[in-house]
Order: C-alpha cells, then sequence, then structure tokens
C-alpha cells in the first residue's frame, strides 16, 4: 500500500500487481476469464473496505495491453482485461513495462554491446 500527496493530504493508493498475465488468460465456462471476474471482486471488496477516498489501480503486465490471443489456430483476440479496466472500482490503469536495457542479439564480446534505444534515451 502506497500513499499519494494530495491536496488535503496523504490519500491512500491501493495498486492491484501485475505479472499474472497466465492466470488472468484462464477461461472457465462459457469462455468467461475467471480471474478477471476474480480481480473484479476483489477491487469491490477493497473499495468498501478502503472507502471511496482511495484511488485502486490495476497495474498490467506489459505483455497484456494487446489482448490474448490464444495459441489454437483460431485466430480469436480477447481484449479479457477490459471488464475488469472499465470496473467502477478501479480508478486507474498502469501498464508495468519490462524494457530491454540492452540487446545480447549479437553477443560476441563485452565490447559489442550496445544499449538499446530505450536506455540511450536517458
Amino acid at each position: 500500500m502506497t500513499a499519494r500527496k494530495g491536496s488535503k493530504g496523504f490519500t491512500p493508493l491501493g495498486q492491484t500487481p501485475s505479472e499474472m498475465r497466465s492466470m488472468t488468460q484462464i477461461r472457465g465456462a462459457g469462455g468467461r476469464f475467471v480471474a478477471v471476474q476474480a480481480l473484479r471482486a476483489l477491487a469491490a471488496d477493497v473499495r468498501q473496505l478502503l472507502g471511496a477516498h482511495t484511488k485502486l489501480s490495476y497495474a498490467a503486465d506489459w505483455s497484456e495491453y494487446f489482448g490474448y490471443q490464444p495459441n489454437d489456430g483460431s485466430n480469436d483476440r480477447y481484449f479479457h482485461l477490459d471488464p475488469l479496466w472499465a470496473d467502477a472500482n478501479i480508478d486507474f490503469l498502469g501498464l508495468a513495462p519490462s524494457l530491454p536495457l540492452s540487446s545480447f542479439l549479437s553477443f560476441s564480446s563485452p565490447s559489442s554491446l550496445s544499449p538499446s534505444p530505450v536506455a540511450s534515451s536517458f
């Protein structure tokens, strides 16, 4: 739990963790994404416990941004997190990027390492 400084002092800030990509892609009966339903229920429970003055967020893994495409040959794409992201109990969204700071694709010696464009921008 963290706090965000606002004009009226400190506001509690609750955040559901990311890095649950495999879990949020599990489908149950009727093709429903059961973990997404559970996260929505969790957000409702947390909202009830902490009240309306607490800002709640879901911070998704960066790879969840573009939805879920099952590897079953169907070419389907599910924007499975949309119900969670649009839930009235979620105040804002976050994406947890795991960007590479260097590239080892052409690694032959330590001197051949070059910073990625991301690292070069700092």
